[in-house]
């Protein structure tokens, strides 16, 4: 849909140009064009325009664009809390292997998993996040985790890191994934 030759290029270029004239600061960072394309799906252009401004203003995204490290350090840290709460013996290996939690997050949450996941999957995460904002985004990147948690407690620090940071070449069980989501707070 998106590629040279796509019916949808043209429309893309547009929007992405238009938000990094109407957000100078913030320009065209890679990852948005994920974010831009799924919008563009589901919406006209200039509405998907709209709501791609309304939503990198807000949230998580300044910081993950901007690659204010401290920032991005806190949203890791919250994370990492709640991992190991609701998956305490996945948390302690992966501190035993040194996988830092700001690695896998960080495309993750800046792509709002557009770029990780299959259009319609992501585009059923971005229902959740448009209603619930930032907590939807944590909530799916547990359940992510707990769909691959076998595999991580088995893995050394590079098969662990190969998994997390390619995490679209996993299968799991999408609706289950979603349905764990949504227990959670």
């Amino acid at each position: 849909f998106f590629s040279e030759a796509g019916p949808y290029q043209s429309d893309l270029r547009e929007v992405l140009w238009a938000y990094a004239r109407e957000r100078p600061k913030v320009g065209y960072v890679q990852g948005m064009s994920h974010i831009a394309a799924l919008l563009l799906l589901h919406l006209p252009p200039k509405r998907a325009f709209a709501l791609l401004v309304h939503t990198l203003d807000r949230h998580h995204f300044p910081a993950f664009f901007l690659m204010d490290m401290a920032r991005i350090d806190r949203y890791a840290a919250a994370s990492d809390v709640f991992l190991a709460r609701s998956l305490p013996l996945l948390h302690a290996r992966l501190k035993d292997l040194g996988v830092e939690t700001r690695i896998y997050t960080l495309e993750w949450w800046m792509t709002g998993f557009s770029s990780v996941l299959p259009h319609g999957e992501a585009a059923r995460v971005w229902d959740h996040f448009l209603a619930r904002g930032p907590s939807a985004l944590l909530a799916f990147s547990l359940a992510l985790l707990s769909q691959v948690s076998k595999q991580l407690m088995r893995a050394s620090f590079e098969a662990a890191m190969s998994l997390l940071t390619h995490i679209q070449d996993q299968e799991f069980d999408f609706p289950q994934a979603l349905a764990f989501a949504r227990q959670l707070p």
